[in-house]
């Protein structure tokens, strides 16, 4: 972690010496959460091995809460509980007819604590270390029970939805081998919501879209097409709607995140540099013009492989910097162009004369 909020993260070079085949063996078992999120002696799970730190972890445990590292990259990490689990209720000590409450919450789905826990380290990370997030999607809704709804639950969604608009770092949502994301918790975890900190992947074995086929069968096809409509809700589908980036297979998932991860805490630190110099860039502007300084150096058609265009920012630095400085000092002139053409004679005499007679003189001849 770096000693100060305004300082870019530290990003190691690649490493990774297990078989990239077990990667997501844990996702086929129904054994805990900490298991599946770090490599294991027996297993390798998706971050490094050892670094997953649970946080929260006592409270609301149908949501899965930590740090991680990624590649020696820190991480937020939110993943989901799949088995059930007991939420116990003490009696009220202050109360003498109350009693302990034990109450089952399915895996999958958001209660109102595991809402809230997911709003408040999401806005942990956000505000305080100020790390990129991974979420592990498998939600199949909301608890929409009478008791859920009392207690706020589509409130404590809401905040969810609130912390990721005002989130400023990289975040990744994918739907992970054999899960589904339905309903309610879609919308919560759609990238729409703040494009340009969120990307959603799944894999190809998992499902996605706010409804499950038999609603869709049961408002536009017939029973004979859920079939048909089951195929609507692969990956694939789902990457030619534009609603993920692309498919990302989970033997490639570990590596294809880490280097996105990277390209981006990269790009993002020289967008901020751009930003500085025309305050009024766009992000699309931007993109256009990392896309130009990439063609001058590489091939173009590369532009889109992450690991091609980390490696070419961190280890042409002094080329990017010469690309910066080109185009800083071709904006500079623009404007200066723009400020003398609109100039006063009177301003521009003044100008003139303010010079050193050796430089008024060379400016002279130039002009004949």
């Amino acid at each position: 972690m770096p000693d100060l909020k305004i300082r870019e993260l530290f990003c190691p070079c690649w490493r990774d010496d297990a078989d990239p085949e077990q990667g997501f063996a844990y996702l086929y078992l129904n054994e805990d959460n900490y298991a599946k999120l770090e490599a294991r002696e027996a297993t390798l799970g998706f971050f490094d091995r050892g670094s997953f730190v649970e946080t929260l972890g006592g409270w609301a445990r149908t949501v899965v809460t930590g740090r991680a590292r990624l590649g020696g990259i820190p991480m937020g990490v939110i993943a989901v509980e799949c088995c059930t689990v007991e939420n116990i209720i003490p009696a009220d000590p202050t109360n003498p007819t109350s009693q302990e409450q034990v109450l089952q919450e399915s895996g999958t789905a958001w209660y109102p604590n595991s809402a809230y826990k997911t709003a408040q380290v999401i806005a942990d990370f956000n505000n305080g270390e100020q790390l990129p997030l991974m979420i592990f999607a498998n939600w199949r809704g909301f608890s929409g029970g009478q008791c859920d709804m009392y207690f706020e639950v589509l409130k404590y969604g809401a905040y969810i939805d609130d912390a990721l608009t005002k989130y400023k770092q990289p975040v990744f949502v994918y739907i992970i081998p054999n899960s589904e994301q339905r309903g309610g918790a879609w919308i919560l975890v759609d990238p729409t919501i703040n494009p340009e900190m969120m990307e959603m992947y799944a894999d190809s074995k998992s499902r996605g879209g706010v409804l499950e086929p038999e609603g869709i069968v049961e408002i536009k096809s017939k029973p004979i097409a859920a079939r048909f409509a089951d195929l609507h809700n692969r990956a694939g589908r789902m990457a030619a709607k534009g609603v993920i980036c692309h498919e990302v297979q989970r033997t490639t998932a570990r590596e294809h995140f880490y280097y996105r991860l990277k390209r981006q805490l990269l790009e993002e630190a020289l967008r901020r540099r751009i930003s500085t110099v025309v305050p009024t860039i766009t992000r699309d502007e931007q993109q256009q013009l990392l896309r130009e300084w990439f063609a001058n150096e590489e091939n173009d058609d590369e532009f889109e492989d992450d690991k091609m265009v980390a490696a070419w920012l961190e280890q042409k630095t002094d080329r990017v910097e010469e690309l910066f400085g080109k185009w800083k000092a071709k904006v500079e002139t623009e404007n200066m162009v723009q400020h003398v053409s609109s100039a006063s004679d009177d301003a521009l005499l003044a100008a003139l004369q303010s010079l050193s007679p050796e430089r008024r003189e060379q400016l002279l001849s130039s002009l004949q």
